[in-house]
């Protein structure tokens, strides 16, 4: 009972003593509690929480030192005296943001140029070529020139296998050139094509379609599918199958050809149409049938 009251008295008087002498105190009072050993452990936990006390007491004070720190600086901000500084960093801001707004502007300058060359490009329209005519459809189409349809000498094993449309009011860089490639003009085979088409030399016209359509050639079908506009049909043309001396390209034939004016006499120097027959094995018949000469069909979108 005696050492509990001891011990009370001295909790009291520590907490409310100066830390230095509390430490002094704990010291002296460690070395005289040797003998109690209940003391002397009362005595080390003491010891302990007063160390965790000036830690706590340091803390308190740093933070009363930085509470004090931004009361001056609002009192001073609220005075005017940091106004200095206030106008510098909004100035600096305002830097920035004016760096920005050029950055953005050039963006959009970049943007619109962007956008008009793509809209350039969106309003070129696709062309086509209708063979075998020196018009264009009506309606959305506009001609870009008419001419003859040129390819190469049925005889000649080196002749390109595309033909081309040439136009009909040429012009020339040179006079004279060498004789390693030629072009010729292009005859219809058979009267299969039109009314005594037999010997006919092939027109050709090349066609503008609206802008931002696309064109395209449908071997086998003389309708369009769903979505898109038929331009012109008729029927699909090559060289001569059996000719082991020049290769040929399928091209679309108009149904109703025009005729060149005076190009209907027997050539042998020209380049040589037939009609396209289907021959059945790899090709599935049904849905072809052997011996059909296939239509043709250019469409756009």
């Amino acid at each position: 009972m005696k050492t509990s009251v001891l011990f009370f008295c001295f909790l009291i008087t520590f907490v409310f003593s100066d830390s230095s002498q509390n430490s002094k105190t704990l010291s002296r009072s460690t070395d005289n509690g040797k003998g109690d050993p209940l003391m002397w452990f009362l005595l080390q936990q003491i010891n302990a929480l007063s160390s965790k006390l000036e830690k706590v007491r340091d803390i308190a004070d740093q933070s009363y030192k930085d509470i004090s720190s931004l009361s001056r600086d609002f009192s001073d901000f609220k005075k005017g005296k940091g106004s200095d500084d206030a106008n510098d960093k909004l100035t600096e801001l305002q830097t920035k943001v004016d760096k920005s707004q050029s950055k953005l502007e050039q963006l959009g300058t970049r943007i619109d140029k962007i956008r008009d060359q793509f809209g350039n490009e969106k309003n070129t329209g696709d062309n086509y070529i209708r063979w075998g005519r020196t018009s264009c459809p009506s309606g959305g189409t506009k001609l870009m020139y008419s001419g003859f349809m040129g390819g190469g000498y049925y005889m000649h094993p080196g002749s390109p296998a595309r033909p081309i449309c040439l136009p009909s009011q040429p012009n020339f860089l040179k006079t004279s050139g060498g004789s390693g490639a030629f072009v010729y003009g292009t005859e219809f085979q058979s009267g299969f094509f039109g009314p005594k088409s037999e010997y006919q030399d092939v027109p050709c016209a090349v066609c503008e379609v609206q802008a931002g359509s696309k064109t395209i050639m449908i071997p086998g079908r003389y309708k369009c599918y769903p979505g898109w506009k038929r331009e012109y049909y008729g029927n699909l043309a090559a060289g001569y199958a059996k000719n082991n001396n020049h290769a040929s390209a399928y091209i679309c034939i108009d149904l109703k050809p025009d005729y060149i004016h005076g190009g209907n006499g027997q050539s042998n120097k020209a380049n040589f149409l037939h009609e396209v027959v289907v021959r059945c094995g790899s090709l599935p018949c049904p849905p072809y049938h052997e011996g059909y000469p296939l239509p043709c069909v250019v469409c756009s979108k």
